[in-house]
């Protein structure tokens, strides 16, 4: 990851930083379903909670079913 960080320009890029952009990426923008990050982690909490750590939460899928609701 410094090899990586070093030719990206940023600096002390660690394993656990990537792990966390991989996840919300996969999640939110990719819309992969946990359960399936879950499994290519090696997770083996059955509740994701783990996994849940790593992705930052995205309200627009919530905001988004509101309004289908909604209408």
């Amino acid at each position: 990851m410094k090899m990586v960080g070093t030719e990206i320009g940023v600096e002390k890029l660690q394993f656990y930083s990537a792990r966390h952009s991989f996840t919300t990426i996969a999640v939110n923008d990719v819309r992969i379903p946990i359960y399936i990050v879950n499994d290519m982690f090696c997770h083996v909490d059955n509740a994701m909670r783990v996994t849940e750590l790593y992705i930052k939460k995205d309200f627009s899928v919530i905001n988004e079913s509101n309004f289908k609701l909604i209408d």
